[in-house]
C-alpha cells in the first residue's frame, strides 16, 4: 500500500536547455551537397529546420526531456530519420543519419467498393523495427516536398523510401485515416482501402473556467499504435473535426498553455453520422528532480516514472545517466510514481503529492531506492539432497530465461524487477527425471530459500461455447493464486485443440489450481479447482465461455519450418529432421526470446531440438547462436512445438516449461 506524502514546491528556474546533435551523410560518411535535416520536436508540433555544416554535421538546442524525431533528406535519396530520447542529465550528441540509395513503393488507394480515390497523401512512413522511426512526410510539405499523392486512378509513388519494413498512412479530407502496416521496401502491388469513417467533431475547452483554446492540437491514437495517430487542430472557436473508422482510441490535447491531464478514451460507435466530443485541458507547468541509490547514494539511471493528475497519466519518462528526470504536469495537484527501476526495490516507495503552477518547474526531493537483494535457492530431491542442473524458470516476476541449480542444487538469483509483494515465486524442474515444484521466496527473509521435487502430474479437460459447442484455439492456463491480495499467476498455457480438447502433461502437484480459458470477447472463465497428487492424472470436465469466440488451432497440423528465411545465428544442418521449438517474436521481445532460446539451447545440450527464433513485425536481431529466421505465426498461438515429422504437437505462448522440452528430446508421443 502506498503512502502519500504532500509537497507543495517553490517554482525554481528550467535547467540549462538540451539538445541534439549529429550527422547526415550518405551510406560511406561522406556530406551530401544539398542534403537537410528536420527536428519533429512532437507528434502535435510542426518541423523545425537545422543547418547542416560543410561535414554534414547539425545541432538542435532549446529543447525539452522527451521523444523527438530528426528527420533528413536529399534529392535522388532516401529519406531517413532517428527517433531520440531527449534525457535532462546531458545532451544526445552522435545521432547519425545515413542517407542511402533508395528504394521506391507504388500502389492504389481505394474506397471500400474498389473505387479510385484522387488526391489522397501517403501523409507519413514508420520505419518499423525494434527502434520505430516516423518520417512524417506531410509536415515537410511546409518545406517544399511534395508529398506523394494519389491520381486519377487511385496510384501512387514514391521514390525515396528507406530500406526495411514500413507503416504507410493514407490520409483525405472525405475519408478516416488508414494505416498500411508490413510493407516491405521495393514493394509495387500496395493496396489501402480507405473508410468514409465517422465525422468526429467537438471543442476543446479549459477546465473551470469552460473557454475554448484555439490552436490546440488534437491527437487521436489508435490501439497502441504509433502509426495510427492522427492529428487535428482547433480553430479560433476551439472547435476540431476529423473523420475516424468506428473503433476505441485514446485522445489528448495541447497548446502551448494547456494540455489534457494524460489520454482519454473515446468510442466511435458508427451509429451516428457525427459523432461530438468535448475535451478539457488545464494549465501545464512541468517538475524535474533525481533517482538516488540508498545504499552508495550514487544516481541511478533508467528508472521509469509516471505523473498523473485527474486520475489520468499526464507524462513519462526515464530518468537519465545523472539520475535526472524531468515530466510535464498540470496545473493543480499531481502524483509522482515510480513505476520501473530496475534492480532497485520499489515497494514501499512514497507516491509524491506535488502541487504544480502553471508556467513553472517544481523541484521534487531526491527519490532514493533500496537495491533488491540477490536471493539464494536449493533444489532437492525426496531424500533431501540438493539436485544438480535443476532448471529453474522465474513465473513472477515473469522471465522466458531458464536458470541451473550447480552441483549442489544451488542457485543464485538476481532479480531485476521485484513484485511489489516482495515475493519471487517459480518453478523448478528435474534436469533428467518427470518432477517439478512451485516455490516462493520473500525478499524480507533472510538465509536460502529450498524446494523439493515431486512427480509431475497431468489434466485435461475441454472449452464449450454456452450452446455446448466445442471452441478450438482458445487459450487455456493453468493458474493458481499465492494469496488473496496477489494476481493468479500461469504456470502454462497452451490452445484448445479443433475439438474443443485440451491436455497438458506437466502439472506440479500438492497446489490448488484451475484451468482458465480465455478469449477476446466474454474474457475467461474457470475450470473446478483441485489440487493434484504426485504422478496423478485428472479430467476437469468443460470450462464453459459466454460467447466461445472460436480461433484457429493448428494441432496436429504440418508446417514447414525449414523454409523460412534465414538471417542471423547458425543454419540448421543439412537434412537435419528432429524436432524444433519455434518462437515468434515482434520488436518488443526479439532480443528477450532470442536470449531465451540461446540459454535454453546451452542448458538442454542436445543438438537433437532446433532452437528457433521467429522473427515477426519487422523485427530484427542481428547476431545470435541459434538460428533466427523471418515469417508468420500459422496459427494464434506464438510458440510451437513441432516434432521430426514436422506436425505441431504443443501450442502455447512464452518460452515452455523445460520438462517439454526434454519430453520432445526424447522423442516422446505427445497427447
Amino acid at each position: 500500500m502506498h503512502l502519500l506524502a504532500t509537497f507543495v514546491l517553490a517554482a525554481v528556474a528550467v535547467a540549462d536547455p538540451l539538445s541534439v546533435s549529429g550527422s547526415v551523410t550518405d551510406s560511406q560518411g561522406n556530406s551530401i551537397p544539398g542534403a537537410r535535416v528536420f527536428l519533429e520536436p512532437g507528434l502535435a508540433l510542426r518541423l523545425i529546420e537545422g543547418e547542416l555544416s560543410a561535414d554534414g554535421s547539425y545541432y538542435f538546442g532549446g529543447l525539452r526531456p522527451g521523444l523527438v524525431g530528426v528527420v533528413a533528406l536529399a534529392e535522388g535519396r532516401m529519406i531517413g530519420g532517428a527517433s531520440v530520447e531527449v534525457g535532462v542529465d546531458e545532451p544526445s550528441t552522435g545521432v547519425a543519419i545515413r542517407l542511402g540509395a533508395a528504394q521506391s513503393i507504388a500502389g492504389k488507394v481505394t474506397d471500400p467498393r474498389g473505387r479510385a480515390i484522387q488526391n489522397a497523401q501517403l501523409s507519413g512512413i514508420l520505419l518499423q523495427g525494434e527502434n520505430p522511426v516516423g518520417l512524417p512526410l506531410r509536415k515537410l510539405s511546409g518545406f517544399g516536398f511534395e508529398v506523394p499523392t494519389t491520381d486519377e486512378s487511385g496510384e501512387f509513388r514514391f521514390d525515396q523510401v528507406p530500406d526495411g519494413t514500413l507503416a504507410l498512412k493514407f490520409t483525405h479530407p472525405e475519408f478516416a485515416q488508414e494505416t498500411v502496416r508490413d510493407i516491405p521496401s521495393g514493394s509495387t502491388d500496395i493496396r489501402a482501402t480507405m473508410d468514409p469513417g465517422v465525422l468526429v467533431q467537438g471543442a476543446v475547452r479549459a477546465r473551470g473556467s469552460q473557454l475554448p483554446v484555439a490552436r490546440a492540437a488534437l491527437l487521436v491514437a489508435g490501439p497502441g499504435r504509433e502509426s495510427s495517430t492522427a492529428i487535428a487542430v482547433t480553430d479560433t472557436r476551439g472547435q476540431f473535426a476529423i473523420k475516424l473508422k468506428p473503433g476505441r482510441y485514446a485522445c489528448q490535447a495541447s497548446s502551448a498553455q494547456y494540455r489534457s491531464p494524460g489520454w482519454e478514451s473515446m468510442n466511435i460507435t458508427g451509429r451516428q453520422i457525427v459523432q461530438e466530443v468535448t475535451l478539457y485541458v488545464a494549465g501545464s507547468g512541468s517538475v524535474h528532480g533525481r533517482v538516488m541509490d540508498a545504499r552508495s547514494g550514487e544516481p541511478i539511471a533508467n528508472v521509469r516514472l509516471a505523473l498523473e493528475a485527474f486520475e489520468n497519466t499526464v507524462d513519462m519518462t526515464s530518468s537519465g545517466p545523472r539520475g535526472g528526470y524531468s515530466l510535464l504536469a498540470s496545473e493543480g495537484p499531481n502524483v509522482l510514481r515510480v513505476v520501473e527501476a530496475a534492480g532497485y526495490r520499489t515497494d514501499g516507495v512514497m507516491s509524491l503529492k506535488i502541487e504544480v503552477k502553471q508556467g513553472q518547474s517544481s523541484e521534487v526531493p531526491n527519490i532514493w531506492l533500496a537495491p533488491i537483494p540477490p536471493f539464494k535457492l536449493q533444489v532437492v530431491d525426496a531424500a533431501g539432497a540438493g539436485v544438480a542442473g535443476a532448471v529453474v524458470t522465474l513465473l513472477q516476476p515473469s522471465q522466458y530465461r531458464w536458470r541451473k541449480t550447480d552441483g549442489k542444487g544451488m542457485l543464485g538469483l538476481d532479480v531485476v524487477n521485484l513484485p511489489s509483494s516482495g515475493r519471487v515465486v517459480g518453478m523448478a524442474e528435474h534436469p533428467t527425471e518427470n518432477l517439478g515444484a512451485v516455490f516462493a521466496l520473500d525478499v524480507t527473509q533472510g538465509g536460502p530459500g529450498r524446494v523439493q521435487l515431486f512427480p509431475l502430474s497431468s489434466v485435461r479437460g475441454s472449452v464449450h461455447a454456452a450452446n455446448g459447442k466445442p471452441v478450438p484455439g482458445i487459450t487455456v492456463g493453468g493458474a493458481f493464486q499465492e494469496d488473496d491480495a496477489s494476481e493468479p499467476i500461469l504456470l502454462w498455457r497452451t490452445l484448445s485443440r479443433n475439438n474443443g480438447s485440451f491436455a497438458w502433461e506437466h502439472v506440479v502437484p500438492h497446489l490448488a489450481l484451475v484451468c482458465v480459458a480465455s478469449d477476446s470477447e466474454t474474457g475467461y472463465a474457470n475450470s473446478i479447482p483441485f489440487n493434484l497428487e504426485p504422478g496423478s492424472a485428472r479430467d476437469v470436465g468443460r470450462i464453459v465461455l459466454e460467447s466461445g469466440e472460436k480461433a484457429d488451432s493448428m494441432y496436429g497440423e504440418r508446417t514447414d519450418w525449414k523454409r523460412l528465411s534465414h538471417v542471423a545465428g547458425p543454419t540448421l544442418p543439412e537434412g537435419f529432421q528432429g524436432p524444433a521449438l519455434l518462437m515468434f517474436a515482434g520488436p518488443n521481445e526479439a532480443a528477450a526470446v532470442v536470449d531465451a532460446l540461446e540459454t535454453a539451447s546451452t542448458i538442454l545440450a542436445n543438438d537433437s531440438v532446433a532452437m528457433v527464433a521467429v522473427m515477426t513485425d519487422g523485427a530484427r536481431v542481428d547476431t545470435a547462436t541459434i538460428p533466427v529466421v523471418v515469417g508468420l505465426a500459422p496459427g494464434a498461438a506464438r510458440t510451437y512445438l513441432v516434432n521430426d515429422t514436422g506436425a505441431i504437437v504443443l501450442e502455447s505462448s512464452g518460452m515452455p516449461p523445460f520438462s517439454v522440452i526434454r519430453r520432445l528430446a526424447g522423442g516422446a508421443a505427445f497427447e
